[in-house]
């Protein structure tokens, strides 16, 4: 045979070779945000930064408490005071109001990396729940979606796979502790 028909036939036959790979593939489908959050690890990630918060906002609202006090009673004592003691206070009260606006964004921010840590450690736990699944159930692949308008898929499934995911983190994590 001629060289230039054997070489485009080759091809030919390698691509189609690879087509019929792609096409026995096994596919997996999960909805990863609601496998962490059914998960016993995730919830308790969940009120982990909740509670964070919730702390933070405890303090925040306490240190707020007090400087509103101090504001009151400047206000209340500021027709008696000398114009110098005035200006001193005023700048106090505008540096502990800074230092309040300071803290605020200081406790978001923790919160925001709490957040974050969390995130990635669930997902850490979620990759390899999804993995092992994967494999335990003969699948070559196994993906995370968002189900919505746009994904046509059997959702049932996806809900299936789901839970079935979210057991295996918490199996694989056998005490549930989030770790700080």
């Amino acid at each position: 045979m001629n060289k230039k028909i054997i070489f485009p036939l080759a091809i030919l036959f390698a691509s189609s070779a690879v087509v019929a790979k792609v096409d026995s593939l096994k596919v997996a489908y999960y909805n990863a945000e609601s496998a962490i959050m059914q998960s016993k690890y995730g919830k308790q990630a969940a009120e982990k930064i909740q509670k964070t918060q919730q702390d933070l906002t405890s303090q925040f609202k306490s240190a707020q408490d007090s400087y509103e006090k101090e504001v009151q009673n400047y206000q209340k004592q500021s027709s008696v005071m000398s114009l110098t003691s005035r200006e001193e206070k005023e700048k106090e009260l505008l540096n502990k109001k800074n230092e309040l606006e300071t803290k605020a964004k200081s406790f978001d921010d923790q919160v925001k990396l709490e957040y974050r840590q969390m995130q990635a450690r669930s997902y850490e736990q979620l990759t390899k729940a999804a993995l092992e699944w994967g494999k335990t159930n003969g699948f070559d692949m196994v993906r995370a979606v968002v189900p919505g308008p746009d994904v046509i898929i059997n959702a049932d499934k996806i809900e299936e796979v789901t839970k079935e995911i979210s057991n295996l983190i918490d199996k694989n994590n056998p005490s549930s502790k989030v770790s700080a």
